[in-house]
């Protein structure tokens, strides 16, 4: 990701931690402290060419945030709370930016050049909607809408085992995941596929978690709520209708294992449309995601008959 201008300090997502890419703190922690040593020449070059984020502050306060971990494990805790940021940006704009590699360097203030590095790693690595790889550009008002969105949630530990290291088994149950979280793992799977008839899967599949309590008329459920939902005219519902059943026949014909013989073109336009769908209800429809199933079945019925 790019930011369209220089962000000196950085951008305040929480207390201690900012949004930078500004070079002049990555050659001066470089200066002051032994970290180069521990990442070596590939790694600085990494880090000079990216958009960062860094936290600062002392062990007492990663004890404050986390809990007593071993140090490595602070890493993989701060790289999911980053995630959880680029998330918030999704909901602003499609993009395709990721993190993958941190580093927590210890040191003393005596001598700072007598430190250690641990690093971290994910794996996810995200597309866009049409399941390209491209650099994003963010302004500083995107950044700092997100930004207030995440400095108002607190890191949820309950969905990770290994102190935030690795996901739950199965952290799929109504005890951890609500409705509207279970929504948003399954457009993380859809974001993270390049391979469109997944990414469509995935984003049928989320949409099928907010539209549907059983598992009669699924499809038909699925595109008849959305239409009504968000649907600004007849023809946009009708539009919307449309898109959604042609989208689920290809997660149908998935599920199934047969072929998928869609051009490309096709799936590029059920892929984008979908995505700004779940936007959409995500950023501004999203009243009933809280409901329980009496409660969205009556939603629906009312918007039914409205």
């Amino acid at each position: 990701m790019k930011v369209n201008e220089t962000l000196n300090r950085g951008i305040r997502l929480k207390p201690n931690m900012r949004l930078s890419n500004n070079m002049d703190f990555i050659e001066r922690l470089m200066q002051t402290t032994d970290m180069y040593e521990w990442i070596g020449a590939i790694g600085y070059h990494e880090l000079k060419k990216a958009t960062y984020i860094y936290v600062e502050g002392e062990v007492s306060d990663l004890h404050n945030t986390y809990g007593l971990y071993e140090n490595y494990k602070y890493c993989f805790a701060f790289l999911r709370e980053i995630s959880h940021y680029l998330e918030l940006l999704w909901e602003l704009k499609d993009h395709s930016s990721f993190v993958r590699d941190g580093f927590i360097h210890f040191h003393n203030c005596v001598n700072p050049k007598d430190g250690e590095t641990q690093k971290a790693s994910l794996s996810n690595v995200l597309s866009t909607n049409d399941g390209q790889h491209v650099i994003t550009t963010f302004t500083r008002e995107e950044l700092n809408r997100a930004s207030t969105k995440f400095n108002n949630l607190n890191f949820d530990f309950s969905v990770t085992r290994s102190d935030g290291q690795y996901a739950l088994m199965n952290p799929l149950t109504k005890d951890i995941m609500d409705r509207s979280e279970r929504v948003r793992s399954f457009i993380i799977v859809a974001r993270c596929e390049s391979i469109l008839p997944f990414k469509i899967f995935n984003y049928c599949t989320a949409l099928e978690c907010l539209f549907t309590t059983d598992n009669t008329e699924v499809s038909h459920k699925i595109a008849e709520r959305a239409a009504l939902l968000i649907g600004e005219s007849f023809d946009n519902r009708i539009e919307i209708f449309n898109l959604i059943k042609k989208a689920y026949g290809i997660r149908s014909k998935l599920t199934h294992g047969q072929a998928i013989n869609e051009s490309e073109e096709n799936l590029i336009r059920y892929s984008q449309n979908l995505d700004e769908i779940l936007r959409n209800i995500v950023n501004i429809h999203n009243e009933f995601m809280s409901y329980n199933k009496n409660q969205l079945e009556d939603f629906f019925t009312n918007l039914l008959f409205d």
